[in-house]
């Protein structure tokens, strides 16, 4: 079974006070606090529910009571699977490639491992915590132990190609998927760049980005508004350059570790700050300082230690999942502001919920008589109600 909870509220709703009450055509006034606090985020949650989507940008726990198992565990052919796992993917010691294939005369099924998100579309997963068969906590990230594919609504996780989930217990909430999920604003600023660890070609890469090469050594994107070529580049060799489309990449060298008080460092050199964050060393040498430093924890900021500017933060330390085999899709590219459509439904919904603030309507020549006003108090009501078939309602 699977539940789930919603862990902050949006930091900012579809659309703004001053925008609604442009549509709405009235003027700031007494009214604020009921269009901004009220209405707005009243008629995006109503519009959430019709939809099935989710149309501010939030975090959420979905909850599950297992990982998906393995198909035809209880057939005479499980022995078999158990023993040659990759027997059933048709890969391994059956073929000459390495890793599951599609396509020829291969399996066309979807893989028997997925779970799919209950709230789209899914901007980010964090990671999952499971209990495992010796009754503490493991945690699993994304592009290392498991993959994410942000392009399908819904969203849906797997396991790397040709791997299953982790044995863990099976009982009520065992297993926690964190996520985002939301639509950003219009012209919200979504930019669309990769910031992953891997390199893909045809893509837009962030300034202070960095892809790792064979050699596990860091290559950090130094140009902005870039795009990759359409094949990887022959990747130079630490502090060298290469160009890639209207890229630039510099290599500066392997991850050395943890940062470490009273360290001799000599450039190049790049370590792993209290955030998970990587940092790369921008000064030819330093002796670090007794108590780590406040980290900058924006892309691109520097910080200072041992009274040197001495660091700059190349973004979240990504280099476990930079090697694993096969490689894979690990972010995408796309605008992920609210579609004009929906933010036309919303603002309609706005108006009729502010201008119609009876739960009837008198219907004139009637005598009297009442209806109650549509996308009013029932609907509310109706898709938000919670059918308890255990107690008979």
């Amino acid at each position: 079974m699977a539940s789930i909870v919603e862990t902050s509220q949006p930091a900012q709703e579809p659309i703004d006070l001053a925008t609604a009450q442009n549509f709405l055509r009235v003027t700031p006034g007494s009214d604020d606090d009921l269009i901004r606090d009220t209405i707005i985020p009243g008629a995006r949650r109503q519009l959430e529910t019709a939809l099935g989507l989710t149309l501010a940008n939030r975090n959420f726990v979905q909850y599950e009571d297992g990982f998906p198992f393995f198909p035809y565990f209880q057939s005479p052919y499980a022995p078999l699977f158990g023993a040659a796992f990759p027997f059933y993917f048709g890969y391994g010691p059956i073929a000459s490639y390495p890793y599951p294939a599609i396509g020829g005369l291969q399996n066309q099924i979807l893989s028997p491992f997925e779970k799919k998100l209950l709230r789209s579309p899914v901007t980010a997963v964090r990671g999952i915590t499971y209990v495992g068969t010796d009754g503490k906590s493991h945690g699993l990230l994304p592009g290392k132990d498991f993959s994410v594919d942000f392009a399908s609504l819904p969203g849906r996780v797997t396991p790397l190609p040709g791997q299953r989930w982790p044995v863990g217990v099976l009982g009520n909430s065992t297993v926690a998927i964190y996520f985002t999920a939301g639509y950003l604003p219009p012209d919200s600023g979504n930019s669309d760049e990769l910031t992953g660890a891997t390199w893909s070609a045809l893509n837009k890469v962030a300034v202070n980005s960095y892809v790792f090469d064979a050699n596990g050594n860091a290559q950090l994107q130094t140009a902005a508004n870039a795009t990759t070529g359409i094949v990887e580049p022959t990747w130079a060799a630490i502090g060298g350059s290469v160009s890639d489309g209207t890229a630039s990449w510099t290599n500066i060298g392997p991850v050395t570790g943890r940062w470490t008080a009273g360290h001799s460092y000599t450039s190049p050199a790049i370590v792993r700050d209290a955030n998970a964050n990587l940092q790369q060393l921008i000064v030819g040498s330093l002796t670090s300082q007794l108590t780590e430093p406040a980290w900058n924890q924006g892309r691109g900021g520097t910080t200072t230690d041992n009274s040197v500017v001495a660091w700059k933060n190349i973004g979240a330390d990504q280099s476990q999942g930079a090697s694993d085999t096969p490689n894979q899709i690990t972010e995408y590219q796309g605008d992920n502001s609210i579609p004009p459509n929906i933010f036309m439904a919303l603002c309609q919904l706005i108006t009729h919920w502010y201008q119609q603030r009876s739960v009837i309507v008198t219907i004139a020549g009637a005598g009297g008589a009442h209806l109650p006003l549509p996308l009013h108090l029932e609907e509310i009501i109706a898709s938000e109600r919670v059918l308890d078939f255990g107690r008979g309602k």
